[in-house]
């Protein structure tokens, strides 16, 4: 048995795909360093001026 830990969405704590973790990271200032779900990495193409708004265009529910 592994103890390695599988990354996870920062937003709803979903384990993610290696692809999505390297995506997150290769992207990391878009990403604000973070790792997300390929739902929630959605989020992140909104303006930069509403990402972190709640209720802003694809916030999490």
């Amino acid at each position: 048995m592994s103890d390695k830990k599988e990354p996870t969405c920062a937003l709803c704590g979903q384990t993610v795909s290696e692809e999505e973790r390297h995506f997150c990271l290769a992207n990391s200032g878009r990403f604000n360093g973070q790792v997300f779900c390929s739902e929630h990495q959605r989020r992140f193409s909104a303006c930069p001026a509403i990402r972190w708004q709640p209720g802003g265009r694809s916030s999490y529910r």
